[in-house]
């Protein structure tokens, strides 16, 4: 569906944070019984205690499984918590692998949805066709229960996305990314925290869209934390002209936003863009910026390799001539021999 008509529907319109919660809810209720099919399975058992020991070995980064939130501190910690719960489950006694209990410790893990992709192409792959058939089902209901939240939060995508629009960039590209980010708050987002789930994906999708912006708009890549504060300055500027009808200089946006000069200075620079040396200029194509910055002085590459193929072939010529002859040639011409 178009992002124009997708926002007009009906159907995008945004819900409650209690309504919120109740879909997250769901979410936790399907992957409850996600686990509890692989604990209940000793093939998906056996490939848990292998990918466990491919971590332990380093032979596979703990980020293509665990999913862990941006906003967290001391991550190593929580690496460490992970292999301890891993550990734990994986070494527990057979007959209690359902139990309630290890299904509680494993709940406390988020995995990447790489993890469970890869457990079901082992699954396809062993033709574990039950166990596949269920954990595909389940994981269909928890894409839908996202989908859901994506198509509530498009005007969300669309009120931040419609700033950052500008001649390079078109607001679909944007948007599209704004769904990238909303996304990855989805899966991090815990219902349990205080924090609203409006206030939590905001800054995933404004970081996703910036981090395109830095990419798209120049060769040189720039902090997002730096394109941030260009736009605080740009927005800064227009709200000058229009309090007080005049172009503001660097002492007014300093007072203004509280920045050092200095790094009033460094983020003015970092906003300049690059431009191709075959700029043309005045639509004129003889006259780019290459041709006007050219230096006068230094030797044009192409001539000096002319220069050198028209010198071995003249040499070649004279080589078949007699001594008397072509010491004749090279003193009547001025043809030195770079061999003597």
């Amino acid at each position: 569906m178009d992002n124009f008509k997708l926002i007009q529907d009906k159907q995008s319109q945004p819900i409650s944070q209690d309504e919120i919660i109740s879909l997250f809810k769901d979410i936790e209720y399907y992957n409850k019984l996600r686990w509890s099919a692989i604990l209940s399975s000793m093939t998906c058992i056996n490939y848990l205690q292998k990918k466990l020991k491919k971590i332990k070995d380093g032979k596979i980064d703990i980020k293509e499984v665990y999913l862990y939130d941006i906003f967290e501190d001391n991550v190593d910690k929580k690496y460490k918590k992970f292999i301890k719960i891993f550990n734990r489950v994986l070494n527990t006694n057979k007959k209690r692998y359902t139990s309630k209990s290890i299904l509680n410790l494993i709940l406390q893990i988020q995995f990447t949805n790489s993890f469970y992709n890869d457990l079901l192409y082992f699954l396809h792959k062993a033709n574990r066709k039950n166990i596949f058939n269920k954990i595909t089902n389940i994981n269909e209901s928890i894409k839908c229960i996202k989908n859901k939240l994506v198509i509530k939060n498009v005007r969300l995508i669309f009120s931040v996305a419609k700033k950052y629009i500008n001649e390079n960039i078109l607001l679909d590209d944007l948007m599209q990314e704004g769904y990238i980010g909303l996304m990855n708050a989805i899966d991090r987002y815990d219902y349990t925290m205080p924090n609203k789930f409006s206030t939590y994906i905001m800054w995933y999708i404004k970081q996703k869209i910036l981090s395109f912006i830095s990419i798209q708009s120049n060769n040189i890549r720039v902090p997002n934390h730096i394109i941030s504060n260009n736009h605080k300055i740009i927005n800064e500027a227009k709200k000058f002209i229009k309090e007080n009808d005049k172009i503001p200089n660097t002492v007014d946006l300093v007072n203004n936003m509280g920045v050092k000069s200095k790094n009033m200075k460094f983020f003015a620079l970092s906003s300049l863009k690059s431009v191709s040396m075959e700029y043309v200029i005045y639509d004129s194509p003889l006259i780019t910026i290459g041709n006007i910055l050219s230096n006068v002085d230094s030797t044009n590459p192409e001539s000096i390799a002319e220069q050198k193929d028209l010198y071995n072939k003249i040499n070649n010529l004279l080589k078949k001539l007699g001594p008397k002859e072509e010491k004749l040639l090279r003193l009547r011409y001025g043809i030195k021999d770079i061999n003597n």
